[in-house]
């Protein structure tokens, strides 16, 4: 897809295909091209390392690096102005203790209390309603 397609031309673009299974092709008026967009199949990708090319990986895959539920660019928002690789001036109050290495979400969800405190959430949110 040409880099410079913005949102409201996707909006605006005609559907010309749906597998059903992943793939669709649209029409982009404008510049009368077609675009098919496929479903990414699985979420690893082969051959990662400390010398891997995230820019590759991410065009080829759409994968980004990350801890699984959160982009690295938006875990290392934390360090601006304190990490040197990280741009930006640090956020007034906020004081970096340790760079975060990730946090596996999803198994916190598997334990009972974590069930019961969702459950409790909703019930409450459904009472406010």
């Amino acid at each position: 897809m040409p880099s410079d397609v913005q949102a409201p031309e996707l909006q605006a673009a005609t559907l010309l295909h749906d597998s059903g299974k992943g793939e669709i092709r649209v029409l982009l008026e404008q510049r009368k091209l077609s675009v098919t967009f496929t479903v990414q199949k699985t979420n690893t990708f082969p051959d990662v390392n400390a010398k891997t090319d995230w820019s590759q990986v991410a065009t080829r895959t759409g994968i980004i690096r990350g801890d699984g539920t959160v982009p690295v660019w938006s875990a290392d928002a934390q360090a601006r102005g304190l990490k040197p690789d990280v741009p930006g001036d640090p956020a007034k109050g906020v004081q970096m203790a340790f760079l975060q290495g990730g946090y596996q979400h999803m198994t916190s969800y598997a334990h009972p209390w974590t069930h019961w405190a969702i459950l409790y959430s909703v019930v409450q949110i459904v009472n406010d309603i």
